[in-house]
């Protein structure tokens, strides 16, 4: 597969790279909870479409069923819709500069109540901020959850390969003061300047729930700057 040309990132100051990576919930002071999502960078979303219109099939495997495709503007990034339209949301999302280049897809629950999101997202950084995913670990994560929660707990790191790339996942338990005990299993992986995000954040009681749309999302995410 093709890989779209790469954008020009513009020079950012160092504190920006936390920020870029997208929490669910709002800083503690005040960030509102959506805006366009709690805690997120990138443009306003465009109007959520009709996921009857994407035309490709996410791969058969045991994990990931043949679902339909929900993808980014640009081509960028791509995962499979939950399977029942009624209670998800999907919106995409897009930013240039002078903001972080930044393309993200998102599902999320339409019930308020039922606070939970499903995320993939590329975005870039400057060649002065680039760490490989045990420095995003190490140095961003921290930096970025002592922003947004009341507490937080990095409880666990494994390996993963995505689409031929090796990466980290992580396991967070987190305390909001608005949103309560948050959950959040996040995938990272770095190619070039290009930091790749694939996530499920939200009250812990739901992953079990809607564990056959993480377990989708997580084999099927596909990202153009991963290459096939």
């Amino acid at each position: 597969m093709l890989t779209p040309p790469r954008r020009r990132a513009r020079a950012l100051p160092q504190v920006g790279l936390g920020v870029l990576l997208l929490c669910a919930c709002p800083p503690r002071q005040a960030a509102p909870i959506e805006s366009p999502e709690p805690g997120d960078t990138a443009a306003p979303p465009d109007e959520p479409r009709d996921a009857t219109l994407a035309a490709e099939v996410a791969p058969e495997s045991e994990l990931a069923p043949a679902r339909p495709m929900f993808a980014s503007d640009d081509g960028l990034v791509r995962a499979p819709l939950p399977a029942d339209d009624a209670q998800w949301e999907c919106i995409r999302q897009t930013s240039q500069p002078p903001k972080p280049p930044t393309t993200l897809i998102k599902c999320r629950q339409r019930e308020s109540s039922r606070f939970f999101f499903l995320l993939a997202k590329d975005y870039e950084v400057t060649p002065e901020q680039r760490r490989d995913v045990d420095g995003i670990i190490r140095e961003v994560l921290p930096m970025t959850y002592e922003r947004l929660f009341d507490s937080f707990t990095i409880t666990g790191t494994t390996p993963v390969v995505h689409q031929g790339s090796e990466g980290r996942e992580v396991e967070i338990r987190a305390v909001h003061s608005g949103l309560g005990e948050i959950r959040k299993r996040e995938r990272l992986f770095v190619r070039g300047d290009h930091v790749l995000v694939i996530s499920a954040e939200g009250r812990p009681e739901l992953f079990d729930a809607v564990a056959e749309d993480i377990d989708a999302w997580f084999a099927g995410a596909r990202f153009a700057n991963l290459g096939d």
